[in-house]
């Protein structure tokens, strides 16, 4: 179960508008508690010059991330910068303990390939095994919602205006929710 809250309300993380999905991660990280933070697109390429990680720290925080990129993307690839299994890497290697992936196709049976990819490992219980380097996770929990969802975690603003702001600018869009835990 993930619960966040923002603002003085609380918001459950349930069946009914979330997917979880906790692939490659070890008891050591289980639970979370993490202060929310929103990363834009979630993405770090230095070939198209963007970094979504370069004006908020996310060490020790859940991220919210978008889907796509702010480029055109092939959404039938399964992986690259603008999936979500590449965006929760890429979220781990800042320090975030755990990703809200916010789609707009959430639970559709148009999502792209990568996305639906992901969600059907979240599909039947897997048990989580150690490693012999505990602690040591690929990835952090991911938690796949809706945009109506995420908007409701971010407490301010949409996620459909900071995709529009960050296509239009070309330039990322981050920082710390307030009064915001995961």
């Amino acid at each position: 179960t993930a619960v966040a809250m923002v603002g003085g309300s609380r918001i459950a993380l349930t069946s009914d508008n979330a997917t979880h999905l906790v692939l490659g991660v070890t008891t050591a990280d289980l639970p979370v508690s993490a202060p929310l933070a929103f990363v834009g697109f979630g993405i770090h390429s230095p070939e198209h010059s963007w970094d979504d990680y370069a004006a908020t720290d996310v060490a020790g925080k859940a991220v919210i991330v978008m889907d796509g990129a702010p480029w055109d993307v092939d959404l039938s690839i399964p992986f690259g910068y603008d999936k979500a299994l590449h965006k929760a890497v890429e979220a781990y290697q800042h320090g975030a303990k755990a990703v809200v992936y916010a789609t707009d196709r959430y639970g559709q049976p148009d999502q792209p390939p990568a996305t639906a990819f992901l969600m059907g490992f979240a599909t039947e219980p897997i048990a989580i095994l150690e490693t012999d380097q505990p602690g040591h996770s690929m990835v952090p929990p991911i938690v796949f919602v809706s945009y109506e969802t995420a908007n409701r975690l971010l407490g301010n603003g949409t996620i459909q205006a900071y995709q529009r702001q960050s296509r239009e600018s070309m330039e990322s869009v981050g920082f710390d929710i307030p009064e915001a835990q995961f």
